[in-house]
């Protein structure tokens, strides 16, 4: 059996609306976007998700970025150019699996073209305008695509609003920024990440990257792009700031690379790309690289850092790990004796699960106690879901690992009980925590029955959480000499309703 464990990059949380100028009326805007995609850091709970080989998939020289068409605004086609964007295959693991193991008229339709609007997957694209395609995709029907883990339509979104901005309608609305560009290139290769083409990702990142590095801004002396490091991207005050840079006759210059036009969050995706070539060190580096960089934003500095604590954790270099969180906790403590805040008891919930897969149990129980005064000392409105729930969990989590099984049972049926009083939808890694404390109390039946009902109440979620289904086939096998049965039935299910980027390994089919 295996309890949850606690994936830096798990899903997104969603973490409220933002309002940037978008790319038509109808369309969602991409930092409202991205606050969606921010890949779960260090993943407290299911209460608190936190929001190749060339240069270029086509064919062709690489386009020359240098080209900045008028000194009062800054555009950059070659950010848009089509070449930077490879397609998406046109099947996955699961496919491969569900054709294996399925016959084909059991075997549930699956539509991986990534199309908003057609059925068909095998329709023609040969007609397909960027300049139109997705206009009426509001943000609500995103968010929707993100719940349900429909990462090819986000990439095919993404794709279109980055086409768009290369080739602008002379009737439609304004073009889009370089900022707001450079967002959609992030949600691209969140999304990119998120279905596993990391092959994929790693040639679309190294040509953006190479398009940014070789265009130079010139700025006026006293009125360049350090100026505007004060204030928010998307600020007028910003945006005016930009408009005054120019190419001809400046005094001193410096690449788009290393402006403060680029994301922090397309920063932190570069960073991170190396994780998923498996070059761990290579990642470590990165992130300490781009922390160095920040000054302006302490969150995102803790960020860095939790995200540096969890590749150290994830490498078993326990002890550099521990030297990186100690800082973090120390001025997290501090702050929270003056002003305590429901995202301290976050952040200490987030350090406490590393504490835990680097075998310290005294400082996993320091840093829940912790969070737990901190959130005693929250005003009435603070004290509500999720960090309520959080804080149940902790507890539930520490007499898991505690071997008090009777105690964590208990605990996780509150949280669950209070996520039932929310209104939210059933949890998979809440019931799959539950009943790993089950289990262990020498109850085998019991759990088996309570995965199976969430399963068959919630298929749209559970279905993509790979220690939920990982936990339900290895019950099944403890079960009955017949499991591979039930492996194909849950195989099916997972098949009609998971989303795009699951993994297989979790279903034990070979």
């Amino acid at each position: 059996m295996s309890s949850n464990t606690d994936d830096p990059y798990g899903p997104p949380h969603q973490q409220g609306q933002a309002s940037t100028a978008a790319a038509t009326s109808a369309a969602p805007s991409p930092q409202s976007l991205l606050e969606s995609f921010q890949p779960a850091f260090v993943r407290p709970s299911p209460a608190e998700q936190p929001n190749a080989p060339s240069g270029y998939p086509g064919h062709g020289p690489a386009p020359n970025a240098r080209d900045i068409t008028a000194p009062t605004h800054l555009r950059i086609p070659a950010l848009g150019d089509s070449k930077l964007m490879g397609e998406l295959p046109s099947t996955d693991p699961l496919a491969t699996l569900l054709s294996k193991h399925l016959p084909a008229h059991m075997r549930p339709p699956r539509d991986l073209s990534g199309s908003w609007t057609q059925a068909d997957p095998f329709a023609s694209t040969a007609a397909f305008d960027p300049r139109v395609a997705f206009e009426n995709v509001d943000e609500a029907a995103v968010q929707e695509a993100v719940r349900t883990n429909s990462w090819r339509r986000i990439a095919t979104l993404a794709r279109s609003r980055i086409m768009a901005y290369a080739e602008p309608r002379h009737d439609g609305p304004p073009t889009a920024g370089i900022a707001e560009v450079l967002e959609w290139w992030s949600i691209r290769l969140h999304a990119l990440s998120r279905l596993r083409l990391y092959s994929l990702m790693h040639t679309e990142l190294t040509g953006l990257w190479a398009v940014l590095d070789s265009t130079e801004l010139g700025i006026r002396a006293g009125h360049g792009l350090d100026d505007a490091l004060s204030f928010d991207t998307g600020s007028p005050q910003k945006q005016r700031t930009l408009q005054r840079a120019t190419v001809a006759g400046s005094s001193r210059s410096r690449t788009l690379a290393s402006s403060p036009l680029v994301p922090f969050s397309l920063r932190a995706m570069k960073a991170r790309e190396a994780k998923y070539r498996g070059e761990l060190t290579e990642a470590i580096d990165a992130h300490k690289e781009v922390a160095a960089q920040v000054t302006l934003w302490t969150d995102r500095a803790t960020r860095l850092g939790l995200i540096t604590a969890a590749l150290l954790t994830e490498a078993k270099d326990y002890p550099a790990a521990i030297d990186l969180l100690e800082p973090l906790t120390a001025s997290t403590l501090l702050r929270a004796v003056r002003s305590p805040s429901a995202s301290q008891v976050h952040l200490l919930s987030h350090v406490a699960r590393l504490y835990i897969q680097a075998g310290s149990l005294t400082a996993t129980a320091l840093m829940f106690d912790s969070a737990r005064q901190i959130y005693d000392r929250l005003d009435d409105d603070a004290q509500r879901e999720p960090v309520s729930r959080l804080v149940v969990e902790n507890a539930a989590l520490l007499a898991t690992i505690r071997g008090e099984y009777a105690s964590a049972e208990a605990k996780w049926r509150e949280a669950a009980e209070q996520r039932a009083q929310a209104g939210d939808a059933e949890d998979g890694l809440l019931a799959n925590d539950l009943a790993v404390a089950v289990f262990y109390q020498g109850r085998l039946q019991e759990p088996v029955d309570a995965l199976e009902r969430v399963l068959a109440s919630s298929p749209s979620s559970v279905t993509s959480v790979e220690p939920f289904l990982f936990n339900l086939c290895t019950l099944h096998e403890l079960r009955s000499d017949d499991a591979v049965r039930d492996k194909r039935r849950i195989l099916a299910l997972v098949g009609q309703w998971a989303g795009d980027g699951s993994g297989t390994s979790c279903l034990k089919l070979n």
